[in-house]
């Protein structure tokens, strides 16, 4: 399964950086955090001095950030498919 985690990180960081498909790059990069919380950090408590869930948490909370924002106008998602905006503030 390591290699299917690499992709996920690699393709959903590619996705979001390039801002194309944001929403399923967000989706790889979560699930990819859920099960490393889930997996390895989620017995060491919080803080991260113990290898606990605090990085990945931050991760998946700007990540679902993004996602919910939306990629912006220098995005391709933009350029290419024509996103819109979802409210007058984004």
């Amino acid at each position: 399964m390591a290699p299917v985690g690499a992709y996920n990180e690699f393709l959903g960081g590619l996705s979001l950086l390039l801002g194309l498909f944001t929403p399923l790059g967000a989706l790889a990069i979560i699930g990819n955090m859920a099960v490393a919380i889930w997996k390895v950090h989620g017995k060491n408590g919080f803080f991260a001095q113990k290898q606990g869930w605090e990085l990945p948490g931050i991760i998946i909370a700007a990540t679902a950030a993004l996602a919910l924002g939306g990629p912006g106008n220098l995005s391709l998602d933009k350029a290419f498919l024509g996103g819109k905006k979802k409210n007058k503030y984004f």
